[in-house]
C-alpha cells in the first residue's frame, strides 16, 4: 500500500484502483516552480520548453 498527497484534479478520472480519502488535517496549497542547471540558462531549446510551459500554466 502506498500513500500519497496529490491535488484531487490531477487524479480525477484516473482513479481506477485508488482510493480517495479526504487528509486528516488541513494540507495547505502548494507551489509550481521550475528549476534548471545554469548551464542551460541559455540554451535556446530549454529556453523555448521553459516559455512554453510558463504559457500553459499561466
Amino acid at each position: 500500500m502506498a500513500v500519497a498527497p496529490v491535488p484531487e484534479r490531477l487524479v480525477k478520472g484516473r482513479a481506477a484502483g485508488l482510493q480517495m480519502l479526504e487528509p486528516p488535517f488541513p494540507i495547505d496549497g502548494f507551489e509550481l516552480a521550475m528549476v534548471w542547471h545554469e548551464r542551460n540558462h541559455g540554451h535556446a531549446a530549454q529556453r523555448w520548453l521553459r516559455e512554453q510551459v510558463s504559457r500553459v500554466v499561466a
